[in-house]
C-alpha cells in the first residue's frame, strides 16, 4: 500500500541507482533482491523498526529506485552496512585474484582448497564482527540469529554492488548520515577484477 510523503520525509529514504543499460530480466532480479535484503532480513526489518521499506517512486534517466524508510536514523545505519558490504566485495575480489595467482602457478588443488577455505572463513568472521560492531553503535541490541541474517544481507548486497548497483543516502539528508555512507567510486581493482572475475558469491 502506498503513503503520501511530504518534503519533510525526503531524508527518510535511500536512493539506489541500477547499473547503466540494465535490461528487465535484471532489473527484476536487483529488485527482487533488494527486496529479500530489505524485507525478509530479521536484522533490516529491526533497523527499520518492524516496517517494510516502501518504493516511493522510480526516476528516469539513469534508474534511480527511491526507497522510503521509517526513521531518519535508520538510513544512517544502511550507510554503515553498505560501507560494510563494499568491504566484502573488495575483500572477495582480493581473495579471489590471489586465488587465481595460485592457480596459475599451478599450486595443488588441496592446497588452493584450503587456503580459499580459510580466507571464506575470515572475511566471514570479519564481517560477524563488524556487523557486532554496527549493532552496538547504533543500540540496536541484534541477537546472534539477527546478527547473523545481517551478516547474510550484507552479503548479498555486496554482490549487487559488484554487479554495478550504488546506493546512497538522500540530498536532504544530514551530513551524519551522509557521512555514514561509502564514495561508491569505480576502484581500479574493481575495473580489472569485473574482466576476471565471474560476479562475487556466485561461487562457492
Amino acid at each position: 500500500m502506498s503513503r503520501e510523503f511530504s518534503p519533510k520525509d525526503e531524508e527518510n529514504q535511500i536512493n539506489i541507482k541500477m547499473p547503466d543499460n540494465v535490461s528487465l530480466a535484471e532489473l527484476s532480479e536487483y529488485i527482487s533482491e533488494l527486496d529479500c535484503i530489505f524485507n525478509k532480513m530479521q536484522a533490516m526489518r529491526k533497523i527499520n523498526e518492524n516496517n517494510d521499506f516502501t518504493l516511493k517512486r522510480v526516476d528516469s534517466g539513469s534508474v534511480w529506485l527511491i526507497i522510503a524508510v521509517s526513521v531518519a536514523a535508520a538510513v544512517a545505519t544502511i550507510g554503515k552496512i553498505v560501507t560494510l558490504s563494499i568491504y566484502v566485495k573488495k575483500q572477495r575480489i582480493e581473495n579471489d585474484i590471489m586465488l587465481q595467482k595460485l592457480r596459475a602457478l599451478k599450486s595443488g588443488a588441496d592446497v588452493i582448497e584450503n587456503i580459499a577455505r580459510e580466507l571464506s572463513e575470515k572475511l566471514k568472521e570479519d564481517c560477524t564482527q563488524k556487523a557486532r560492531n554496527i549493532s552496538d553503535e547504533d543500540g540496536l541490541s541484534l541477537n546472534h540469529e539477527e546478527v547473523s541474517s545481517l551478516v547474510i544481507g550484507t552479503e548479498k548486497l555486496a554482490n549487487l554492488l559488484f554487479k554495478g548497483v550504488e546506493i546512497y543516502a538522500s540530498l536532504e539528508a544530514s551530513k551524519i548520515t551522509t557521512d555514514a555512507f561509502p564514495k561508491q567510486e569505480a576502484s581500479p581493482l574493481l575495473k580489472a577484477a569485473k574482466l576476471l572475475l565471474p560476479p562475487v558469491g556466485d561461487s562457492e
